[in-house]
C-alpha cells in the first residue's frame, strides 16, 4: 500500500496525501490552504504546484483556458 505523501513547502507542513480509487485525496493541514482541503487530484505534482501558490500568494490559481479531458481525473478536482 502506497504512502502518504506529506507537502511541504519552505519548512511548512502544507497537508498530506492519500491514494485513492479517484486519485490523491489532499487533506489540508495548515489553514492556509484550506480552501484545498479534501480535494482529489490525478497528479502529485498539480497538488504541490498549487498547494504552494496558494501559501505563497494566498489566492488560488487560476484555472487553465483550455478544459482538461473528460476522463481525466484532473478534471475531478475541486478548489
Amino acid at each position: 500500500m502506497p504512502q502518504p505523501q506529506v507537502i511541504v513547502v519552505g519548512g511548512v507542513v502544507l497537508g498530506t496525501t492519500v491514494l485513492t480509487d479517484r486519485g490523491y485525496h489532499f487533506i489540508a493541514l495548515d489553514i492556509r490552504v484550506e480552501p484545498l482541503d479534501r480535494s482529489n487530484w490525478a497528479r502529485l505534482p498539480d497538488i504541490h504546484r498549487v498547494a504552494r501558490h496558494l501559501y505563497l500568494t494566498g489566492r488560488l490559481p487560476q484555472r487553465p483556458m483550455q478544459p482538461a479531458p473528460a476522463a481525466s481525473l484532473a478534471a475531478s478536482f475541486c478548489y
